[in-house]
């Protein structure tokens, strides 16, 4: 029994049994006793332990002299032989490697046996390539945060994709990948084809002629490449056009349909298409009466050249409000009639093409000297029974002319025979000593230096003669008188006769 408590005791210490039935002395668990190796593998280093338990383990790796770079691994298990692959590591690294062991609440620190060591070079056939949105990219277990990657001469970057340059689609490409720590470089070459073409880097340049055109920058050494576009109105996606179909002032969106050899393979972004005319119009002549203007004009177009489009035109003039006229599509005169004579007015012409608008600059122009407007509130007094007073009023701009004046005459009424004749800036005349109890027309003109107005005419009485009246009473009060007294003197002299 002694001798086979004994073996027990070996076998637990050991840490191949637990406690049996044999009463053992309480003692210590003796530490475990563990080792390592590194070694160099493919894409990093292998780090084989030997333990004298089945234990639980933590293996802690960096960059030699760079701490920062410490990265932890942990093994919840293994035989008292294991093996543990480390990859993703840098080629040409030498790292240090530390393993610690957990049993029994213990924590131990292995030793190493031999050096730490450098992972191994990196080759060409450890990359691997494949393509990914439009960009040549490349994968391997190695860490390359430390590879650089040039083509044409210049550092892409340190990533894992290359987005190849415009210039180099339907061309070999290479790439040429060189690490500094493992002191190698190898190059590799790839067919850029059409599939890497990302539509948005082709530079389309939309022309504001008529008809129009887009260019687009295809890649110069795509030799079969071509582009053919198609528009259509940003409000009716169902009317498609050509380039050439495509009408001025009008908003299309247009797309370009990729070709190779013919062959359609892929679509532009979308292309906002409006051919702006850059129309002047400049009116060349103009003509007048004194109730109308007419316009001729020239409409011109650096932009459109090749032919200005049918254009629909409006002219219109103003003073204190506008008077419009419309002309018929592309003829270019208009008579804008309804004005008022000897008026200063603002004149432009307008073209339309759909619901675009393009006006001339305004040029001045006066209507002609017309004939004045009749005189208002013409009124007639007389005044010390043979004279009489007229007035009259007319605005200033009803006289349609310059040299503004009033005319007055005055006729025998019955008869028109002209009595007399005045000329005034205001409207106040006065017409004296004329006959008395007498019938009088008068005619009033409003006058400018060209033309007068038809006359306003009021006819009027002058007074009875009052002095003559009131001397003649005079005259017969005395002649009244004097015979009176003559009769009274006659009378007295017959009585005086008879007396004797």
């Amino acid at each position: 029994m002694a001798g086979l408590c004994g073996v027990k005791i070996l076998l637990l210490w050991a840490g191949i049994i637990g406690l049996g039935k044999c009463d053992l002395p309480s003692t210590a668990v003796p530490p475990v006793q563990c080792s390592y190796t590194v070694n160099p593998i493919r894409y990093g280093i292998q780090i084989n332990i030997t333990s004298s338990a089945v234990v639980k383990a933590s293996i802690e790796i960096n960059e030699e002299g760079k701490p920062e770079t410490k990265q932890v691994f942990t093994v919840l298990r293994f035989d008292q032989t294991s093996s543990h692959p480390i990859k993703q590591l840098k080629p040409c690294t030498k790292y240090n490697a530390h393993v610690k062991v957990h049993y029994s609440n213990e924590t131990t620190s292995c030793n190493i046996i031999g050096n730490d060591t450098s992972t191994s070079e990196i080759h060409k056939d450890d990359i691997a390539f494949s393509g990914r949105d439009k960009s040549v990219c490349f994968q391997t277990e190695w860490n390359i945060s430390s590879i650089s990657v040039q083509t044409n001469g210049t550092v892409v970057n340190n990533s894992v994709c290359v987005k190849p340059n415009y210039a180099d689609l339907c061309s070999d490409l290479t790439l040429i990948f060189t690490s500094q720590s493992c002191n190698t470089s190898f190059p590799f070459t790839r067919n850029i084809s059409l599939d890497y073409l990302d539509p948005k880097d082709i530079q389309e340049t939309f022309l504001n002629k008529f008809p129009t055109n887009i260019t687009a920058k295809l890649p110069p050494k795509c030799k079969n490449l071509s582009i053919d576009y198609t528009c259509h109105k940003k409000k009716n996606v169902n009317e498609i056009k050509k380039l050439s179909e495509l009408e001025p002032f009008t908003d299309y969106s247009c797309t370009g349909h990729i070709k190779d050899n013919n062959v359609p393979i892929n679509k532009t972004t979308e292309v906002l298409v409006q051919i702006n005319c850059d129309l002047k119009i400049t009116i060349t002549t103009r003509t007048s009466d004194n109730t109308s203007l007419e316009l001729t004009w020239k409409t011109a177009s650096e932009d459109c050249e090749a032919g200005i489009p049918k254009l629909s035109y409006n002219c219109s003039c103003r003073s204190h409000e506008w008077h419009e006229n419309s002309s018929r599509p592309s003829e270019e005169t208009c008579k804008i009639s309804g004005l008022s004579p000897f008026t200063d007015y603002n004149c432009l012409v307008t073209a339309t093409y759909n619901n675009f608008l393009h006006t001339s600059p305004p040029v001045h122009e006066r209507t002609k000297v017309g004939v004045p407007e009749k005189v208002t509130q013409l009124k007639l007094m007389v005044k010390e029974h043979n004279t009489i007073n007229v007035t009259c009023k007319l605005s200033q701009e009803r006289f349609n002319g310059r040299n503004r004046r009033f005319k007055a005459r005055l006729l025998y009424n019955g008869t028109d025979q002209l009595v007399t004749e005045k000329n005034s800036t205001g409207c106040d005349f006065k017409f004296d000593n004329l006959y008395y109890s007498t019938s009088y027309k008068v005619e009033v003109f409003a006058v400018n230096s060209e033309l007068e107005s038809k006359p306003e005419i009021k006819s009027i009485s002058t007074d009875y003669n009052d002095k003559a009246v009131i001397g003649f009473l005079v005259f017969l009060i005395i002649f009244t008188s004097v015979a009176l007294l003559l009769v009274i003197y006659k009378i007295f002299i017959l009585k005086r006769r008879k007396s004797y």
